[in-house]
């Protein structure tokens, strides 16, 4: 056979063992971990109830100002999986939807990439009926339901059983083999506050830290295990919380019915290959932890709306949230646009606060700075108007 037809046919037998995704093969790949926690607000990322979070965020990236763009568990993590906020992917409440595919989720991107991918989830309200399944080799979403429960969406497991499921299938997969994506989500901190003795008792008796302290109990046992397998030089990880929680700040005793920072500023660490370590201020969202990912492992993030927040930024970045979950108590729909010390909450009415002199949005100055009122609130309408008509 002629030379240069045996060069033709090695370069495309390489270029089909890459996947076809661009960048480098598979196995040059890092492998990822990505560790969502329910309901975490972003002042609890203290090493007295989050050690290991803590000292994950010590020798990696961390973001002092990263926020949800909604509230509620199912779409937040539809955010975080698909890189754009909730009108393009059409999921806007619990239970009320189910994802569509649309666009690729990380999963399906990484399993095309020639990843192995496994998500182990703490709680009924993200079933694999809701659509995040997409692009996953396991889904375990065994999570038990009582029957006679009045709130069908509420059921859970403690974080140590979700934690000894993704552990044994890590101990599953071969050291050194094809790259892995694995999503663990513990939902402890979300009502009811029921944590062990223990973690209740290093968190001095407040129950809601005590689920904290949990889960940060398991996080601890996923990364001394991706230690043991002497894989942290080439595992990316990535923690966060999907939203806040109120804990009675503006009378909301949890999450989903207001836009305060309270339940929406979230903790965001990522350590690993391509991550230079450093405590960030710009503004992020998790709509920009799919586009940060896929840009580490040299993959392209066409059709998110994120960015890549590991790279320059700039300084004037908006952040987007939305709620509609009020109307189901037969109030009005919210929407929030925070820039710079800004932020705009507009409903059937417009807020108006300064995060910088007033960063627990105590004081509405929307009157005294009516200018800059009605330039947000024009920009966070003109948001929703090129959003366009919601699907059902």
């Amino acid at each position: 056979m002629p030379r240069t037809r045996v060069s033709l046919l090695l370069v495309a037998l390489l270029a089909g063992c890459h996947g076809g995704s661009g960048g480098p093969p598979p196995a040059a790949r890092p492998s990822v971990l990505l560790v969502t926690i329910d309901t975490l607000r972003a002042d609890r990322l203290t090493p007295p109830l989050m050690p290991a979070l803590a000292a994950l965020a010590a020798r990696g990236a961390s973001f002092a100002n990263a926020r949800t763009v909604v509230p509620l568990t199912l779409p937040a993590h539809v955010s975080i999986m698909t890189g754009v906020r909730p009108a393009a992917h059409g999921v806007h409440e619990n239970g009320a939807g189910r994802f569509a595919g649309s666009p690729a989720p990380l999963a399906r991107r990484l399993k095309a990439a020639g990843y192995d991918t496994a998500a182990f989830v703490g709680a009924f309200v993200l079933d694999r009926r809701f659509g995040l399944d997409e692009g996953f080799d396991t889904y375990d979403d065994e999570v038990p339901r009582d029957p006679a429960a009045t709130d069908r969406l509420e059921a859970e497991r403690p974080a140590d059983q979700v934690a000894d499921r993704a552990l044994s299938w890590l101990a599953a997969h071969p050291v050194g083999s094809r790259p892995y994506f694995l999503w663990v989500h513990f939902y402890d901190p979300h009502a009811p506050y029921t944590p062990p003795p223990a973690a209740l008792a290093r968190a001095g008796g407040h129950a809601y830290d005590g689920e904290v302290v949990f889960a940060d109990s398991q996080l601890a046992r996923l990364l001394a295990a991706v230690d043991g397998r002497r894989e942290r030089e080439r595992t990316l990880v990535v923690v966060l919380g999907d939203h806040g929680e109120s804990l009675g700040e503006h009378g909301e005793r949890t999450h989903g019915m207001l836009l305060y920072d309270a339940a929406l500023r979230v903790p965001l660490v990522m350590a690993g290959p391509g991550v230079e370590p450093g405590r960030r201020t710009a503004t992020v969202t998790i709509v920009d932890v799919a586009p940060t990912i896929l840009a580490r492992l040299g993959l392209e993030a066409g059709g998110m709306e994120g960015a890549d927040v590991l790279s320059a930024l700039p300084p004037d970045r908006e952040a987007y949230a939305e709620t509609d979950y009020p109307q189901a108590a037969g109030w009005s729909p919210l929407r929030a646009l925070a820039q710079g010390r800004w932020k705009v909450i507009v409903s059937n009415e417009t807020e108006l606060y300064d995060l910088d002199a007033d960063p627990g949005e105590t004081r509405n100055v929307g009157d005294a700075r009516a200018t800059t009122a009605r330039a947000m609130a024009a920009r966070l309408g003109a948001l929703s108007k090129a959003d366009g008509a919601r699907p059902a």
